[in-house]
Protein backbone atom coordinates (compact mmCIF):
# COMPACT_ATOMS: atom_id res chain seq x y z
CA UNK A 1 0.00 0.00 0.00
CA UNK A 2 1.09 3.38 -1.03
CA UNK A 3 1.75 5.46 2.35
CA UNK A 4 -0.34 8.35 3.11
CA UNK A 5 -1.12 10.04 5.93
CA UNK A 6 -3.86 9.72 8.35
CA UNK A 7 -5.90 12.48 7.60
CA UNK A 8 -6.08 11.12 3.79
CA UNK A 9 -7.23 7.44 5.64
CA UNK A 10 -9.70 9.28 7.08
CA UNK A 11 -11.11 11.55 4.27
CA UNK A 12 -10.93 9.17 2.22
CA UNK A 13 -14.16 7.58 3.37
CA UNK A 14 -15.70 10.76 3.43
CA UNK A 15 -19.03 11.10 1.30
CA UNK A 16 -17.87 14.45 -0.04
CA UNK A 17 -14.58 13.25 -1.44
CA UNK A 18 -13.02 15.95 -4.09
CA UNK A 19 -9.96 14.55 -6.48
CA UNK A 20 -8.06 16.40 -9.53
CA UNK A 21 -5.93 14.05 -11.50
CA UNK A 22 -2.35 15.24 -12.97
CA UNK A 23 -0.48 13.52 -16.16
CA UNK A 24 3.05 14.95 -17.13
CA UNK A 25 4.39 13.57 -20.01
CA UNK A 26 8.20 13.32 -20.71
CA UNK A 27 8.96 14.98 -17.21
CA UNK A 28 7.82 18.16 -19.06
CA UNK A 29 3.96 18.45 -20.61
CA UNK A 30 1.46 18.52 -17.21
CA UNK A 31 -2.21 18.25 -18.26
CA UNK A 32 -4.96 18.40 -15.36
CA UNK A 33 -8.08 19.46 -15.13
CA UNK A 34 -11.36 18.92 -17.27
CA UNK A 35 -8.68 18.26 -19.86
CA UNK A 36 -8.40 15.09 -18.29
CA UNK A 37 -11.73 13.39 -18.60
CA UNK A 38 -11.56 9.42 -17.63
CA UNK A 39 -8.37 7.71 -15.95
CA UNK A 40 -8.44 3.91 -15.95
CA UNK A 41 -5.73 2.09 -13.72
CA UNK A 42 -5.58 -1.77 -14.32
CA UNK A 43 -3.04 -3.78 -12.17
CA UNK A 44 -2.80 -7.55 -11.44
CA UNK A 45 0.02 -9.71 -9.78
CA UNK A 46 -2.05 -12.96 -10.52
CA UNK A 47 -2.55 -14.20 -13.57
CA UNK A 48 -3.97 -17.32 -13.05
CA UNK A 49 -7.88 -18.45 -11.48
CA UNK A 50 -6.22 -19.72 -8.40
CA UNK A 51 -3.45 -18.34 -6.01
CA UNK A 52 -0.32 -18.69 -7.75
CA UNK A 53 3.50 -17.14 -7.49
CA UNK A 54 6.28 -15.66 -9.36
CA UNK A 55 3.87 -13.93 -12.05
CA UNK A 56 5.48 -10.65 -13.39
CA UNK A 57 2.29 -8.66 -14.94
CA UNK A 58 1.90 -5.25 -16.82
CA UNK A 59 0.09 -2.90 -15.35
CA UNK A 60 -1.74 -0.77 -17.66
CA UNK A 61 -3.93 2.87 -18.08
CA UNK A 62 -5.94 4.00 -20.53
CA UNK A 63 -6.75 7.93 -20.64
CA UNK A 64 -9.38 10.32 -22.21
CA UNK A 65 -8.48 13.45 -22.93
CA UNK A 66 -11.02 16.52 -24.00
CA UNK A 67 -9.33 19.20 -26.06
CA UNK A 68 -5.84 17.79 -25.99
CA UNK A 69 -2.63 19.89 -26.63
CA UNK A 70 -2.04 19.58 -30.32
CA UNK A 71 1.71 19.89 -29.89
CA UNK A 72 2.72 17.14 -27.44
CA UNK A 73 4.09 13.96 -28.91
CA UNK A 74 2.02 11.33 -27.52
CA UNK A 75 2.91 8.72 -29.63
CA UNK A 76 6.21 8.87 -28.41
CA UNK A 77 5.71 9.52 -24.67
CA UNK A 78 6.43 8.17 -21.40
CA UNK A 79 4.14 9.51 -18.92
CA UNK A 80 3.20 9.46 -15.12
CA UNK A 81 0.05 10.01 -13.72
CA UNK A 82 -1.49 11.38 -9.63
CA UNK A 83 -4.43 11.45 -8.12
CA UNK A 84 -5.04 14.08 -5.69
CA UNK A 85 -7.55 14.17 -2.31
CA UNK A 86 -8.67 17.35 -0.91
CA UNK A 87 -7.93 17.64 2.45
CA UNK A 88 -8.97 21.22 3.18
CA UNK A 89 -10.02 24.69 2.79
CA UNK A 90 -7.99 28.34 3.56
CA UNK A 91 -5.77 27.36 2.33
CA UNK A 92 -6.75 24.70 -0.24
CA UNK A 93 -4.63 20.86 0.48
CA UNK A 94 -4.22 18.09 -1.52
CA UNK A 95 -2.42 14.76 -0.91
CA UNK A 96 -0.84 12.98 -3.85
CA UNK A 97 -0.91 9.49 -4.47
CA UNK A 98 1.01 8.41 -8.13
CA UNK A 99 -0.40 5.83 -10.34
CA UNK A 100 2.73 4.65 -11.41
CA UNK A 101 4.55 5.25 -14.73
CA UNK A 102 3.99 4.70 -18.42
CA UNK A 103 4.56 3.80 -22.02
CA UNK A 104 2.41 5.05 -24.62
CA UNK A 105 1.82 2.54 -26.68
CA UNK A 106 -1.58 3.81 -28.49
CA UNK A 107 -2.46 7.67 -28.76
CA UNK A 108 -5.96 7.58 -31.28
CA UNK A 109 -7.74 11.17 -32.66
CA UNK A 110 -10.73 11.02 -34.81
CA UNK A 111 -11.23 14.33 -34.56
CA UNK A 112 -8.31 16.69 -34.10
CA UNK A 113 -7.91 16.26 -30.26
CA UNK A 114 -10.90 17.29 -29.37
CA UNK A 115 -10.81 13.60 -27.79
CA UNK A 116 -7.62 11.94 -27.69
CA UNK A 117 -7.82 8.12 -26.18
CA UNK A 118 -4.45 6.99 -24.96
CA UNK A 119 -3.21 3.15 -23.72
CA UNK A 120 -0.24 3.02 -21.99
CA UNK A 121 1.79 -0.01 -20.34
CA UNK A 122 4.63 0.33 -17.72
CA UNK A 123 8.60 -0.57 -17.59
CA UNK A 124 7.74 -4.74 -18.31
CA UNK A 125 6.66 -2.97 -22.07
CA UNK A 126 10.11 -1.53 -22.40
CA UNK A 127 12.05 -4.75 -20.90
CA UNK A 128 12.73 -6.12 -24.88
CA UNK A 129 15.03 -9.10 -26.12
CA UNK A 130 16.85 -11.92 -24.76
CA UNK A 131 18.46 -11.75 -21.64
CA UNK A 132 22.24 -12.72 -21.70
CA UNK A 133 24.13 -13.98 -18.21
CA UNK A 134 27.27 -12.05 -17.37
CA UNK A 135 27.36 -14.75 -14.98
CA UNK A 136 27.95 -18.74 -15.63
CA UNK A 137 28.65 -21.89 -14.05
CA UNK A 138 26.99 -22.41 -10.81
CA UNK A 139 25.97 -18.89 -9.01
CA UNK A 140 23.43 -18.28 -6.10
CA UNK A 141 19.49 -16.69 -6.97
CA UNK A 142 21.35 -13.55 -5.31
CA UNK A 143 24.25 -13.49 -8.10
CA UNK A 144 22.02 -13.46 -11.16
CA UNK A 145 19.56 -11.15 -9.49
CA UNK A 146 22.51 -8.46 -9.15
CA UNK A 147 23.42 -9.49 -12.62
CA UNK A 148 19.68 -8.68 -14.07
CA UNK A 149 19.23 -5.83 -11.86
CA UNK A 150 22.40 -4.06 -13.44
CA UNK A 151 21.30 -4.85 -17.17
CA UNK A 152 18.09 -3.80 -16.46
CA UNK A 153 19.54 -0.34 -15.25
CA UNK A 154 22.19 -0.11 -17.75
CA UNK A 155 20.05 -1.05 -21.43
CA UNK A 156 17.04 0.25 -20.04
CA UNK A 157 17.16 2.59 -17.33
CA UNK A 158 14.69 0.63 -14.87
CA UNK A 159 15.89 0.37 -11.20
CA UNK A 160 15.21 -2.81 -9.61
CA UNK A 161 14.22 -2.44 -6.18
CA UNK A 162 17.58 -4.58 -3.88
CA UNK A 163 16.51 -8.00 -2.78
CA UNK A 164 18.26 -10.24 -0.05
CA UNK A 165 18.19 -14.62 -1.25
CA UNK A 166 19.10 -17.17 0.78
CA UNK A 167 22.28 -18.84 -1.20
CA UNK A 168 20.29 -21.14 -3.70
CA UNK A 169 22.15 -21.95 -6.14
CA UNK A 170 20.95 -22.34 -10.16
CA UNK A 171 22.96 -23.85 -13.17
CA UNK A 172 24.26 -21.39 -15.97
CA UNK A 173 22.23 -23.66 -18.44
CA UNK A 174 19.04 -22.59 -16.85
CA UNK A 175 19.00 -19.50 -17.61
CA UNK A 176 19.85 -19.42 -21.84
CA UNK A 177 17.26 -18.63 -24.13
CA UNK A 178 14.97 -16.70 -21.64
CA UNK A 179 13.36 -12.48 -21.55
CA UNK A 180 14.37 -10.27 -19.17
CA UNK A 181 10.66 -10.90 -18.22
CA UNK A 182 10.89 -14.54 -17.51
CA UNK A 183 13.84 -15.00 -15.32
CA UNK A 184 12.27 -11.70 -13.12
CA UNK A 185 9.39 -13.87 -12.90
CA UNK A 186 11.35 -16.86 -11.81
CA UNK A 187 13.79 -14.92 -9.19
CA UNK A 188 10.24 -13.73 -7.94
CA UNK A 189 9.07 -17.39 -7.70
CA UNK A 190 12.16 -18.14 -5.50
CA UNK A 191 11.47 -15.45 -3.53
CA UNK A 192 8.20 -16.81 -2.84
CA UNK A 193 6.31 -13.58 -4.36
CA UNK A 194 6.12 -11.54 -7.66
CA UNK A 195 7.76 -8.84 -9.85
CA UNK A 196 5.40 -5.29 -9.98
CA UNK A 197 6.83 -1.91 -11.05
CA UNK A 198 5.65 0.23 -8.08
CA UNK A 199 3.59 4.07 -8.11
CA UNK A 200 6.95 5.63 -8.54
CA UNK A 201 7.80 3.45 -11.37
CA UNK A 202 10.30 1.65 -10.01
CA UNK A 203 10.10 -2.59 -10.56
CA UNK A 204 10.47 -4.62 -7.30
CA UNK A 205 9.98 -8.36 -5.97
CA UNK A 206 7.82 -8.27 -3.00
CA UNK A 207 5.03 -10.50 -1.43
CA UNK A 208 1.69 -9.83 -0.53
CA UNK A 209 1.37 -7.41 2.30
CA UNK A 210 -0.86 -7.21 4.96
CA UNK A 211 -2.66 -3.81 5.55
CA UNK A 212 -5.04 -2.26 7.80
CA UNK A 213 -7.80 -1.26 5.47
CA UNK A 214 -11.18 -2.74 5.59
CA UNK A 215 -13.86 -2.40 3.12
CA UNK A 216 -16.82 -2.09 5.10
CA UNK A 217 -21.16 -2.11 4.16
CA UNK A 218 -20.71 1.50 3.90
CA UNK A 219 -17.21 1.48 1.19
CA UNK A 220 -19.06 -0.78 -0.77
CA UNK A 221 -21.63 -0.76 -3.30
CA UNK A 222 -25.23 -2.24 -3.67
CA UNK A 223 -24.10 -6.39 -3.85
CA UNK A 224 -20.67 -5.17 -3.97
CA UNK A 225 -18.62 -8.33 -2.03
CA UNK A 226 -19.37 -11.45 -3.57
CA UNK A 227 -17.55 -14.59 -2.24
CA UNK A 228 -16.54 -17.10 -5.08
CA UNK A 229 -15.94 -19.85 -2.73
CA UNK A 230 -18.49 -21.26 0.13
CA UNK A 231 -15.74 -20.73 2.83
CA UNK A 232 -12.04 -19.20 3.14
CA UNK A 233 -9.14 -21.22 1.43
CA UNK A 234 -6.16 -22.98 3.35
CA UNK A 235 -3.28 -23.47 1.99
CA UNK A 236 -1.87 -27.19 2.39
CA UNK A 237 0.69 -28.00 -0.16
CA UNK A 238 3.30 -26.10 -2.78
CA UNK A 239 3.80 -27.48 -6.13
CA UNK A 240 7.07 -25.79 -8.14
CA UNK A 241 9.66 -27.32 -10.62
CA UNK A 242 8.78 -28.42 -14.08
CA UNK A 243 6.20 -30.90 -15.53
CA UNK A 244 8.93 -33.35 -15.98
CA UNK A 245 10.25 -32.89 -12.27
CA UNK A 246 7.26 -31.62 -10.23
CA UNK A 247 8.69 -31.14 -6.73
CA UNK A 248 5.72 -30.79 -4.03
CA UNK A 249 5.62 -30.12 -0.18
CA UNK A 250 2.01 -31.40 1.60
CA UNK A 251 1.12 -32.16 4.75
CA UNK A 252 -1.57 -34.27 3.29
CA UNK A 253 -4.89 -32.21 4.77
CA UNK A 254 -7.71 -31.67 2.39
CA UNK A 255 -7.62 -27.65 1.17
CA UNK A 256 -6.35 -25.60 -1.52
CA UNK A 257 -2.74 -25.87 -3.10
CA UNK A 258 -0.40 -22.95 -4.44
CA UNK A 259 1.25 -24.10 -7.88
CA UNK A 260 4.18 -22.17 -10.34
CA UNK A 261 6.09 -23.76 -12.96
CA UNK A 262 9.69 -22.96 -12.52
CA UNK A 263 13.22 -24.70 -13.54
CA UNK A 264 15.23 -23.01 -10.92
CA UNK A 265 13.21 -24.43 -8.01
CA UNK A 266 14.98 -27.01 -5.82
CA UNK A 267 13.06 -29.36 -3.19
CA UNK A 268 15.11 -26.70 -0.48
CA UNK A 269 12.89 -23.75 -2.04
CA UNK A 270 9.71 -25.21 -1.96
CA UNK A 271 10.21 -26.27 1.58
CA UNK A 272 10.87 -22.98 2.43
CA UNK A 273 7.83 -21.51 0.41
CA UNK A 274 5.89 -24.09 2.16
CA UNK A 275 6.94 -23.44 5.36
CA UNK A 276 5.85 -19.63 4.54
CA UNK A 277 2.01 -20.64 3.09
CA UNK A 278 0.68 -23.96 4.44
CA UNK A 279 -1.90 -22.60 6.92
CA UNK A 280 -2.61 -19.35 5.39
CA UNK A 281 -6.33 -19.04 4.78
CA UNK A 282 -8.20 -15.99 2.39
CA UNK A 283 -11.16 -15.71 0.97
CA UNK A 284 -11.84 -15.41 -2.25
CA UNK A 285 -14.13 -12.86 -3.72
CA UNK A 286 -15.09 -9.88 -6.22
CA UNK A 287 -15.64 -6.31 -4.34
CA UNK A 288 -16.93 -3.37 -5.94
CA UNK A 289 -16.41 -0.46 -3.84
CA UNK A 290 -15.78 3.15 -3.58
CA UNK A 291 -11.82 2.82 -3.65
CA UNK A 292 -8.34 4.02 -2.34
CA UNK A 293 -5.80 5.01 -4.80
CA UNK A 294 -3.11 4.23 -2.26
CA UNK A 295 -4.69 0.39 -2.53
CA UNK A 296 -2.23 -1.53 -4.66
CA UNK A 297 -2.36 -4.70 -6.54
CA UNK A 298 -0.62 -7.05 -4.21
CA UNK A 299 -2.08 -5.46 -1.08
CA UNK A 300 -4.05 -7.44 1.44
CA UNK A 301 -7.41 -6.00 2.57
CA UNK A 302 -10.13 -7.02 5.25
CA UNK A 303 -14.06 -6.83 3.63
CA UNK A 304 -17.37 -7.30 5.58
CA UNK A 305 -19.86 -8.66 4.53
CA UNK A 306 -23.65 -8.11 4.84
CA UNK A 307 -23.75 -10.72 8.23
CA UNK A 308 -20.51 -8.61 9.77
CA UNK A 309 -17.98 -11.02 9.11
CA UNK A 310 -14.92 -9.93 8.23
CA UNK A 311 -12.51 -11.93 5.48
CA UNK A 312 -8.86 -11.51 4.55
CA UNK A 313 -8.40 -10.46 0.89
CA UNK A 314 -5.59 -10.86 -1.56
CA UNK A 315 -5.66 -7.69 -4.16
CA UNK A 316 -4.68 -9.99 -7.01
CA UNK A 317 -5.99 -7.73 -9.30
CA UNK A 318 -8.08 -4.45 -9.35
CA UNK A 319 -9.31 -1.43 -11.03
CA UNK A 320 -9.27 1.87 -10.52
CA UNK A 321 -11.25 4.32 -12.46
CA UNK A 322 -11.29 8.17 -11.83
CA UNK A 323 -14.26 10.03 -13.95
CA UNK A 324 -15.16 13.30 -10.97
CA UNK A 325 -15.18 10.60 -8.62
CA UNK A 326 -13.46 7.33 -7.72
CA UNK A 327 -14.55 3.60 -7.91
CA UNK A 328 -12.80 0.37 -7.84
CA UNK A 329 -13.17 -3.38 -8.26
CA UNK A 330 -10.85 -6.11 -6.51
CA UNK A 331 -10.48 -9.63 -7.28
CA UNK A 332 -9.10 -12.31 -5.16
CA UNK A 333 -8.95 -15.50 -6.80
CA UNK A 334 -9.07 -19.50 -5.72
CA UNK A 335 -10.75 -22.74 -5.99
CA UNK A 336 -11.77 -24.98 -3.87
CA UNK A 337 -9.89 -27.94 -5.43
CA UNK A 338 -7.26 -30.08 -4.27
CA UNK A 339 -6.00 -31.01 -7.27
CA UNK A 340 -2.60 -29.06 -8.14
CA UNK A 341 -1.95 -28.10 -11.51
CA UNK A 342 0.76 -26.46 -12.68
CA UNK A 343 0.47 -22.27 -13.49
CA UNK A 344 2.70 -21.56 -16.43
CA UNK A 345 2.87 -17.58 -16.38
CA UNK A 346 4.29 -17.39 -19.82
CA UNK A 347 1.53 -19.93 -21.65
CA UNK A 348 -1.78 -18.74 -20.38
CA UNK A 349 -4.31 -17.02 -23.17
CA UNK A 350 -4.66 -14.08 -20.38
CA UNK A 351 -1.42 -13.24 -19.52
CA UNK A 352 0.03 -13.70 -23.39
CA UNK A 353 -2.82 -10.70 -23.76
CA UNK A 354 -1.59 -8.64 -20.67
CA UNK A 355 2.26 -9.18 -21.29
CA UNK A 356 3.06 -8.44 -25.20
CA UNK A 357 4.19 -4.94 -25.45
CA UNK A 358 5.59 -4.14 -28.74
CA UNK A 359 4.20 -1.48 -30.10
CA UNK A 360 2.78 -3.84 -33.34
CA UNK A 361 1.70 -6.24 -30.74
CA UNK A 362 -0.47 -4.34 -28.77
CA UNK A 363 -2.16 -2.70 -31.89
CA UNK A 364 -3.39 -6.37 -32.64
CA UNK A 365 -4.36 -7.16 -29.18
CA UNK A 366 -6.12 -3.81 -28.72
CA UNK A 367 -7.54 -4.00 -32.04
CA UNK A 368 -8.86 -7.90 -31.43
CA UNK A 369 -10.24 -7.36 -28.15
CA UNK A 370 -12.36 -4.36 -29.42
CA UNK A 371 -13.66 -7.03 -32.05
CA UNK A 372 -14.78 -9.85 -29.39
CA UNK A 373 -15.78 -7.15 -26.91
CA UNK A 374 -18.80 -6.24 -29.50
CA UNK A 375 -19.23 -9.52 -30.92
CA UNK A 376 -18.46 -11.91 -27.99
CA UNK A 377 -15.70 -14.77 -28.75
CA UNK A 378 -12.12 -15.05 -27.60
CA UNK A 379 -8.66 -13.59 -28.81
CA UNK A 380 -5.97 -15.98 -28.78
CA UNK A 381 -2.08 -16.15 -29.57
CA UNK A 382 -1.57 -19.41 -30.47
CA UNK A 383 1.89 -21.67 -30.31
CA UNK A 384 1.26 -23.96 -33.26
CA UNK A 385 4.92 -25.91 -32.45
CA UNK A 386 5.53 -25.63 -28.85
CA UNK A 387 8.21 -24.00 -29.06
CA UNK A 388 7.22 -21.37 -26.43
CA UNK A 389 7.02 -18.25 -29.16
CA UNK A 390 3.00 -17.58 -30.40
CA UNK A 391 3.02 -17.71 -33.70
CA UNK A 392 -0.55 -16.97 -35.10
CA UNK A 393 -3.38 -15.41 -33.69
CA UNK A 394 -7.00 -16.36 -34.02
CA UNK A 395 -9.94 -15.24 -32.58
CA UNK A 396 -12.81 -17.79 -32.16
CA UNK A 397 -16.47 -18.46 -30.49
CA UNK A 398 -14.77 -21.02 -27.74
CA UNK A 399 -11.43 -21.14 -25.78
CA UNK A 400 -10.45 -24.18 -27.56
CA UNK A 401 -9.23 -24.77 -31.40
CA UNK A 402 -11.12 -28.49 -30.56
CA UNK A 403 -14.68 -27.06 -30.18
CA UNK A 404 -14.55 -23.78 -31.94
CA UNK A 405 -16.73 -23.33 -35.29
CA UNK A 406 -16.02 -20.15 -36.08
CA UNK A 407 -12.14 -19.35 -36.89
CA UNK A 408 -10.87 -16.34 -37.68
CA UNK A 409 -7.16 -17.39 -38.53
CA UNK A 410 -3.87 -15.18 -38.98
CA UNK A 411 -0.17 -16.46 -39.32
CA UNK A 412 2.41 -15.77 -41.78
CA UNK A 413 0.64 -17.61 -44.62
CA UNK A 414 -1.97 -15.40 -44.43
CA UNK A 415 -5.44 -14.87 -42.88
CA UNK A 416 -8.44 -16.68 -43.28
CA UNK A 417 -11.95 -17.57 -41.67
CA UNK A 418 -13.35 -20.90 -41.54
CA UNK A 419 -16.79 -21.46 -40.16
CA UNK A 420 -16.08 -25.49 -39.90
CA UNK A 421 -13.37 -25.15 -37.08
CA UNK A 422 -9.33 -24.68 -36.51
CA UNK A 423 -8.43 -26.81 -39.64
CA UNK A 424 -10.87 -24.74 -42.23
CA UNK A 425 -11.56 -24.72 -45.18
CA UNK A 426 -11.36 -20.96 -45.31
CA UNK A 427 -13.65 -19.62 -47.71
CA UNK A 428 -12.34 -16.17 -46.89
CA UNK A 429 -8.42 -15.87 -46.76
CA UNK A 430 -5.94 -13.37 -47.92
CA UNK A 431 -2.70 -15.41 -48.77
CA UNK A 432 0.98 -14.31 -48.15
CA UNK A 433 1.55 -14.49 -51.96
CA UNK A 434 -1.21 -11.87 -52.93
CA UNK A 435 -4.11 -14.15 -53.29
CA UNK A 436 -7.86 -13.14 -51.93
CA UNK A 437 -10.99 -15.88 -51.58
CA UNK A 438 -13.88 -14.67 -50.88
CA UNK A 439 -17.37 -15.38 -52.16
CA UNK A 440 -18.13 -11.49 -52.52
CA UNK A 441 -16.22 -8.22 -52.25
CA UNK A 442 -17.43 -4.91 -51.85
CA UNK A 443 -15.43 -1.95 -52.36
CA UNK A 444 -16.03 1.26 -52.85
CA UNK A 445 -12.58 2.15 -55.45
CA UNK A 446 -10.54 -0.40 -56.13
CA UNK A 447 -7.17 0.37 -57.69
CA UNK A 448 -5.11 -2.67 -59.68
CA UNK A 449 -2.86 -2.50 -62.37
CA UNK A 450 -4.47 -4.91 -64.16
CA UNK A 451 -6.78 -7.74 -62.84
CA UNK A 452 -7.23 -11.25 -64.32
CA UNK A 453 -10.60 -13.01 -63.43
CA UNK A 454 -9.53 -17.27 -63.50
CA UNK A 455 -11.42 -20.75 -62.92
CA UNK A 456 -14.81 -18.81 -62.55
CA UNK A 457 -17.27 -21.46 -64.19
CA UNK A 458 -20.80 -20.63 -65.57
CA UNK A 459 -22.45 -23.33 -67.18
CA UNK A 460 -20.09 -25.35 -69.58
CA UNK A 461 -17.70 -21.70 -69.76
CA UNK A 462 -15.14 -20.25 -67.69
CA UNK A 463 -15.44 -16.65 -67.31
CA UNK A 464 -11.74 -16.12 -67.63
CA UNK A 465 -12.20 -16.81 -71.54
CA UNK A 466 -13.88 -13.95 -71.90
CA UNK A 467 -12.94 -11.11 -69.59
CA UNK A 468 -9.47 -9.69 -68.73
CA UNK A 469 -9.09 -6.56 -67.19
CA UNK A 470 -5.36 -5.16 -68.07
CA UNK A 471 -3.21 -2.21 -68.73
CA UNK A 472 -6.23 0.30 -68.72
CA UNK A 473 -8.42 -2.15 -70.99
CA UNK A 474 -11.60 -4.28 -71.04
CA UNK A 475 -11.36 -7.08 -72.96
CA UNK A 476 -13.92 -9.79 -73.79
CA UNK A 477 -12.63 -12.52 -75.94
CA UNK A 478 -9.73 -15.84 -74.89
CA UNK A 479 -6.65 -16.25 -77.12
CA UNK A 480 -8.29 -18.99 -79.20
CA UNK A 481 -11.34 -16.92 -80.27
CA UNK A 482 -10.45 -15.07 -83.34
CA UNK A 483 -13.31 -12.35 -82.30
CA UNK A 484 -12.41 -10.15 -79.11
CA UNK A 485 -14.29 -6.80 -78.03
CA UNK A 486 -11.57 -4.12 -76.50
CA UNK A 487 -13.10 -1.40 -74.20
CA UNK A 488 -10.28 1.12 -73.99
CA UNK A 489 -10.01 4.58 -72.70
CA UNK A 490 -12.16 6.39 -75.45
CA UNK A 491 -13.47 3.56 -77.51
CA UNK A 492 -14.78 -0.08 -78.11
CA UNK A 493 -13.02 -1.81 -80.45
CA UNK A 494 -14.30 -5.11 -82.58
CA UNK A 495 -11.35 -6.83 -82.91
CA UNK A 496 -10.62 -10.29 -86.06
CA UNK A 497 -7.41 -12.44 -85.66
CA UNK A 498 -6.10 -9.31 -83.39
CA UNK A 499 -6.92 -6.79 -86.61
CA UNK A 500 -9.51 -3.86 -85.27
CA UNK A 501 -12.09 -4.10 -87.83
CA UNK A 502 -14.15 -1.19 -86.61
CA UNK A 503 -14.51 0.76 -83.41
CA UNK A 504 -17.49 2.85 -81.46
CA UNK A 505 -16.42 6.31 -80.49
CA UNK A 506 -17.01 9.99 -79.33
CA UNK A 507 -20.06 10.59 -81.88
CA UNK A 508 -18.93 7.92 -84.81
CA UNK A 509 -18.58 4.57 -85.48
CA UNK A 510 -16.14 3.47 -88.28
CA UNK A 511 -15.11 -0.02 -89.60
CA UNK A 512 -11.75 -0.79 -90.89
CA UNK A 513 -10.20 -3.36 -92.37
CA UNK A 514 -13.52 -5.29 -93.99
CA UNK A 515 -11.99 -6.58 -96.57
CA UNK A 516 -13.16 -10.13 -96.81
CA UNK A 517 -16.37 -9.09 -94.98
CA UNK A 518 -19.50 -7.67 -94.70
CA UNK A 519 -22.55 -5.72 -93.31
CA UNK A 520 -25.55 -7.20 -93.49
CA UNK A 521 -29.37 -5.95 -92.35
CA UNK A 522 -31.07 -9.00 -92.27
CA UNK A 523 -31.31 -10.40 -95.81
CA UNK A 524 -29.57 -7.31 -97.80
CA UNK A 525 -26.20 -5.86 -96.93
CA UNK A 526 -23.30 -4.26 -97.61
CA UNK A 527 -20.17 -5.99 -99.72
CA UNK A 528 -17.08 -4.04 -99.76
CA UNK A 529 -15.11 -4.89 -103.52
CA UNK A 530 -12.00 -4.97 -104.90
CA UNK A 531 -11.82 -2.00 -106.51
CA UNK A 532 -12.65 0.05 -103.34
CA UNK A 533 -16.31 0.40 -103.82
CA UNK A 534 -19.10 -0.90 -101.72
CA UNK A 535 -22.13 -2.51 -102.81
CA UNK A 536 -25.76 -3.09 -101.46
CA UNK A 537 -27.16 -6.13 -102.57
CA UNK A 538 -29.20 -9.11 -101.32
CA UNK A 539 -27.48 -11.64 -99.47
CA UNK A 540 -27.05 -15.45 -99.92
CA UNK A 541 -28.09 -17.22 -97.08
Amino acid sequence: MYSVSEEFLKLIKADNREFSVKLTFNSSDELTGTTVQDISLDEIVNSTDVLTLGCACSNKITINLLEAPSDIDYENSYLTASVSLKLGEMPTRYEDVPLGKFYVMEAITKNKYKTLNIVAYDGFSQMTGEFVASVGGEITAQALFDDVKQQLYNNFNIYLKPVIFPDYVITYSQIENLTYQQVVSYLAGIYGGFARFDREGDLEIVKYTETSTVIDINSQYMNGFVKKTKNPLKITSVTSGTSENPIVQSDGAKGTGISFENPYITEEIVSAIYGEYSGFTYTPCQIKWRGNPAVQAGDIVYATDDDGISHKVLVMSQNIRIKGGMSSSIECKGKTETTVKFSNNFETTSQKLDRKYKALEQAIIDATKAIAGNSGGYVILHDTNDDGKPDEILIMDTESTDTATQVWRWNSAGLGYSGNGYNGPFKTAITADGQIVADFITTGTMSAERIYVESYETGTKKLAEYIRFSNGVIEIGDNLNSLKLKLEADEIGFYSNDKKIAYLGNNSFEIDNLTDGKIRFQTFGFLPRANGNLSFTKLVS
